[in-house]
């Protein structure tokens, strides 16, 4: 989830009008990287909302997979904004703040997404796998 969408109409992936719309309704666009694709997922308003979707899809995923696994929390330059939403990530996801993985993305990312992103995955590990990620 991108904090706004400037940095998505400088990169030429949604137009000006889109983005000066969304800025105004508070539109917090959810994407997903499916197949080294990026691809919307929905369009939330406000970001508290966003991020409660957010969570709700990535314990989908927990649930489809019915295994073990790792969640990955990740921000921009907002891990204060991740830390405040935290408690409520994982209560949303049932999990223990030791399961969470919280870390910095990258500068491609960011030049990209911008300042403010906020991201979760879910990565599902084999049993005999997870005692080498710890």
């Amino acid at each position: 989830m991108v904090d706004t969408l400037d940095n998505l109409q400088k990169g030429g992936r949604i137009g000006k009008a889109t983005a000066f719309l969304g800025g105004m309704l508070n539109i917090r666009p959810l994407l997903a990287i499916r197949d080294g694709m990026v691809c919307p997922v929905e369009r939330i308003r406000g970001k508290g909302r966003a991020v409660e979707r957010m969570a709700e899809l990535i314990r989908q995923e927990m649930t489809a997979h019915d295994g073990p696994g790792k969640i990955y929390l990740g921000h921009c330059g907002a891990r204060e904004e991740l830390e405040h939403y935290l408690p409520d990530i994982l209560e949303n996801l049932q999990i223990g703040r030791e399961k969470a993985d919280i870390k910095d993305m990258g500068a491609a990312i960011g030049t990209h997404a911008g300042a403010g992103l906020l991201a979760m995955a879910y990565m599902p590990w084999p049993d005999f796998i997870l005692p080498v990620l710890d």
